[in-house]
């Protein structure tokens, strides 16, 4: 007799269905705590209205699991799923996590670096707990088999059976569940592990068209004459932050002096300045792409030459020099340096550079290309989370307690922010650096700095933590950026710009979107993708 019929009569076999109810029951317990905290806030005191939606949900996950658990597939399937769950669970309750799409590009195209920065005795407690130890005891316990027509029969009763009776139970408190739907769309994220397996698809089909052809862009683009008729090369350098936000620069009212050196330094300070997106996988291709926020699409985006091509096709050298988790395909066609495993002394320790890197050796580059006109990309570490204590050295550790472990929920709420402000104080130290070293180089070049973040972050204000959640829902917090300008004197007059005109306006307010155009225009570039009403300083420049 096989073990399968053996199996099959075993007191202890489970059912198809036994397990899908036990997989769905333990997951909505033990991987939707986060789920589980946001509904009780939404729907308050109605405990019916928790009974009836968690009642719903679990006949849902119970119907969608068994549409899976075939012969062959039962075992395999449970497992991934606690796998799966298991980490998410610990993101969602760790740090509030929303997975999105978004989310899980940022996730694919992260580095290991970024990934053993994450990786802490906790989430292996929950990888263990959730998903390892019920995977084991999942695939020691015998399952019960049927024919191939008696399982398909059963797949056509139970799923619609779950999915007519969660209908009925919602629609019994229809009202009120509707209600606190509209009122608390972001919680579907939440919805462990279905929706990240949904987005995760959603991602991947997104990926077939990866091998579209690159879109030209801007091939007519030319030097206008105030450009050709400069009497030395324009040197623009832009700071592109990492996890910025405008909430901790003093230059936009901060309590704390973050900005000690920027504040002597004549800068133009933005203080309404959005972000394209709330990860960097999202709004690095964003900014420098030529479609703004509403229209702007992944696919289409990455498959369009973007401002540095067409600062390229006119003619101007242009260069990304990068001391964090990569370019994310914006700098694919120009001269690209990766800066964050070189071996500096006093820079550089282990796997990890600070961000002064980004200047060492500097001002060599700038002098094999005097005459030139010079676009160059400083793309920093800034204040990349969790482990904020690791992106400064300690000679910028002015707030004290620091969190000093990548583990936030073993911290004070104000140990995180001590952390995260000494980040700010190191980037205003380094943006102070690269300003001076403008002012060094300005009988060579007329210069200019432009700096922004990539998007802001959440220190555990309303217990979110990091960054990533989808746009129309994030906080503030996570979209309000720090946007800087410093312009030479000789680069005001090549170019013509009135700089009390630009300190008038500063208080504006401006966006990711504002750049392809405001970076087109000040190098006087000539071209029908420039649209002047997006150039922010073009209001500015004299006739």
């Amino acid at each position: 007799m096989n073990s399968e019929n053996s199996q099959g009569r075993s007191p202890r076999a489970l059912s198809p269905l036994l397990l899908a109810a036990l997989t769905a029951l333990f997951l909505l317990m033990f991987a939707n705590v986060s789920l589980w905290r946001g509904t009780l806030h939404g729907l308050g005191h109605d405990l019916p209205g928790l009974v009836v939606l968690a009642i719903a949900l679990f006949l849902l996950l119970t119907g969608l699991i068994h549409l899976l658990l075939w012969r062959w597939t039962a075992k395999p399937v449970v497992i991934f799923l606690l796998l799966v769950a298991a980490p998410l669970a610990y993101f969602m309750d760790t740090y509030g996590t929303y997975i999105d799409t978004g989310m899980v590009r940022n996730a694919v195209e992260t580095d290991t670096r970024e990934v053993l920065g994450l990786m802490s005795w906790q989430l292996l407690a929950y990888f263990a707990l959730i998903g390892v130890i019920p995977s084991l005891l999942v695939a020691w316990l015998p399952l019960k088999v049927s024919s191939w027509p008696r399982m398909a029969l059963a797949k056509l009763l139970v799923f619609p059976a779950c999915l007519l009776l969660s209908v009925g139970l919602i629609w019994s408190d229809y009202q009120q569940l509707s209600s606190f739907g509209r009122n608390n769309r972001p919680l579907r994220y939440l919805i462990n592990p279905v929706m990240p397996l949904y987005y995760t698809y959603r991602y991947f089909r997104e990926q077939q068209l990866a091998n579209m052809p690159m879109q030209p862009l801007g091939r007519d683009a030319r030097k206008g004459p105030r450009l050709d008729g400069a009497k030395q090369g324009t040197l623009v350098v832009m700071v592109v932050g990492e996890t910025a936000r405008a909430a901790d620069f003093s230059l936009n009212g901060y309590q704390r002096d973050t900005n000690p050196q920027l504040a002597r330094r004549d800068v133009i300070n933005y203080p309404q300045a959005s972000s394209c997106g709330t990860e960097t996988a999202v709004s690095l291709p964003c900014m420098f792409s030529v479609y703004d926020r509403d229209n702007y699409d992944h696919q289409k985006a990455v498959h369009t030459e973007n401002l540095l091509d067409v600062l390229k096709h006119a003619g101007i050298t242009v260069a990304w020099r990068d001391n964090n988790s990569g370019d994310k395909g914006v700098a694919d066609r120009v001269d690209y340096q990766e800066l964050w495993d070189q071996k500096v002394p006093g820079i550089c320790n282990g796997d990890r550079c600070f961000d002064d890197i980004l200047l060492h050796n500097l001002q060599a580059y700038l002098d094999k290309h005097v005459g030139q006109d010079v676009f160059l990309v400083l793309h920093q570490e800034g204040s990349h989370g969790p482990s904020y204590y690791l992106r400064y050295p300690q000679e910028f550790a002015r707030f004290k307690p620091e969190c000093k472990t990548k583990k936030l929920d073993q911290c004070s709420h104000q140990e995180i922010i001590n952390a995260y402000d000494n980040t700010i104080l190191y980037t205003d130290h380094v943006l102070a650096r690269v300003i001076d070293l403008l002012k060094q180089n300005q009988s060579q070049f007329n210069t200019a700095m432009l700096y922004m973040s990539d998007h802001g972050e959440s220190t555990g204000e309303g217990g979110m933590y990091l960054h990533g959640m989808p746009y129309m829902i994030a906080p503030q917090t996570q979209k309000h950026i720090p946007y800087i300008l410093w312009l030479s004197p000789a680069y005001r007059q090549a170019m013509s710009v009135n700089e009390s005109c630009l300190r008038q306006r500063s208080d504006q307010p401006v966006s990711q979107d504002n750049l392809f155009s405001t970076v087109l225009g000040m190098f006087d570039i000539q071209t029908t993708v420039y649209r002047q009403n997006m150039d922010f300083i073009q209001p500015c420049r004299g006739d």
